[in-house]
């Protein structure tokens, strides 16, 4: 009989599916595999199953929101109550819920293996809060206390990012156990790329096209920037340039759409060269786009870990980022540069780049880049044995 594998993730929807990171650990360690969520209106139409991963809702009885004991409560008991059915269990970020769900499924089932897959962000800024008040330090005292005990409780403690796995290298229960610490990025579903039948384009016929992705108007993604910095950028050089931006338009945070109608009305000479599309659900489609494209642009004011980027570097674009994320990571790896948070900076890089003063091909071909490095086989293989 296979091992049964469980992956926790807090809520989930169509995007939460495209990230198939507990199909690719059933299909290498052959698991079946099971990803357990908070059903609320936005996962109502979901399928019982996904690539042969069983999708099981929980209905909350709680008004409280994700990442609160109000919002969760409900995975306390469902995992308390479903411990020994589950070989493996997998929860998402790290957290004092983690730490709890962590402690019952270990005293139920002390043989399974729990695994903790986090960014780090959560951990990585309440750490590092400012702890000039002592009611901070007492604070940061209490959460380092859960936190240590998380990992202590953990078998696999896998991170996205550099910096943050090298912080928790040095923390109280890595020190004695190094081995549970893991290093893995978020992977690229390479499948999806190979039953499209998609043929990757060579980076010196890319298309003469700058593309931005994200929720285009949220604080964190911070579209303001690029825009501002397109006002300062002559798009007809270097054989003329698209900017595309892919994504939802924000609407809750801000009527963003008012501030394109602004852009527009200051910048007509730019209606035919600057497009928002919306958000694009068809994977094969969202990577057509990647593929095509040349340049990346990303202007996130902070990240966990910034997938767009992983997919920015799959397809070889040369990414031009704020410090946010895998960015500076990835672009190490491939082609790209880090941008500061303004628009100066931001449009004399991008001319740069669209005037051929920074040769793409030339430092695609000097470069050793493996642009599949960062496929979800790759990535979980890191993990070892189950």
């Amino acid at each position: 009989m296979k091992k049964n594998l469980v992956f926790n993730f807090i809520s989930c929807s169509d995007i939460v599916l495209q990230k198939t990171f507990p199909y690719y650990i059933g299909k290498i360690h052959d698991m079946s595999a099971s990803i357990v969520y908070r059903q609320d209106a936005g996962s109502l139409h979901l399928p019982a199953e996904h690539k042969g991963v069983k999708l099981i809702p929980l209905k909350f009885r709680s008004n409280g929101e994700c990442f609160s004991f109000r919002g969760e409560w409900y995975f306390f008991w469902y995992f308390f109550k479903h411990a020994k059915e589950i070989d493996v269990l997998i929860r998402h970020h790290y957290s004092y819920q983690t730490a709890i769900i962590g402690w019952l499924y270990k005293w139920r089932n002390p043989h399974g293996i729990f695994h903790i897959f986090c960014d780090g962000y959560g951990v990585w800024q309440s750490l590092l809060r400012d702890e000039t008040k002592l009611s901070i330090r007492i604070k940061n005292w209490f959460i380092r206390q859960i936190l240590n005990k998380a990992g202590e409780i953990a078998d696999k403690v896998s991170i996205e990012l550099l910096d943050i796995y090298q912080f928790l290298q040095k923390q109280k229960p890595f020190l004695k156990t190094p081995e549970k610490l893991i290093l893995m990025r978020w992977g690229i579903d390479e499948e999806v790329i190979e039953a499209s039948g998609m043929q990757e384009i060579p980076v010196a016929q890319k298309e003469n096209l700058i593309i931005s992705v994200g929720r285009h108007g949220s604080k964190q993604k911070n579209t303001e920037l690029l825009l501002e910095a397109l006002k300062k950028v002559d798009l007809s050089k270097g054989g003329g340039y698209e900017v595309v931006f892919i994504g939802a338009i924000e609407t809750i945070e801000c009527d963003f759409q008012a501030t394109i109608d602004a852009f527009f009305d200051e910048n007509p000479h730019l209606k035919d060269k600057v497009r928002f599309i919306g958000a694009i659900y068809d994977k094969p489609t969202y990577f057509d786009w990647f593929n095509r494209a040349k340049i990346f642009v990303h202007t996130a004011v902070y990240e966990s870990y910034g997938i767009v980027i992983g997919e920015a570097f799959r397809f070889n674009n040369y990414i031009i980022s704020t410090d946010t994320g895998c960015a500076k990571e990835l672009i190490a790896e491939g082609m790209g540069e880090i941008v500061e948070n303004n628009a100066d900076d931001l449009s004399r890089r991008l001319q740069r780049v669209i005037d051929g003063e920074t040769d793409i091909p030339s430092i695609y071909r000097e470069k050793k880049i493996n642009n599949r490095s960062i496929s979800w086989e790759n990535e979980v293989l890191k993990l070892g044995a189950f």
